[in-house]
């Protein structure tokens, strides 16, 4: 029973993080990760696509920052 309830409980943090990865991707302006972790998720492959999106994947936070035309910080003034 308790190894049914650890399976349980792993499945749904691995379904969670593949969700954060799609979610996270879909904002880029490079749609290939988001499409790679979308098509493998879907297709029962979600787990090794998280894993090589930790790896080797774009995390977003440039690509946001300068997609709004806001800059991260204000320019100091004198």
């Amino acid at each position: 029973m308790i190894g049914a309830l650890a399976m349980a409980g792993g499945a749904i943090g691995q379904f969670v993080s593949w969700i954060g990865a799609v979610l996270n991707t879909a904002t880029l302006e490079d749609n290939i990760w988001f499409a790679v972790l979308l098509l493998l998720g879907l297709f029962s492959f979600g787990s090794i696509a998280v894993i090589i999106y930790v790896i080797a994947g774009p995390d977003g936070t440039e690509t946001a920052r300068f997609r709004s035309g806001v800059p991260a910080r204000p320019a100091p003034t004198a």
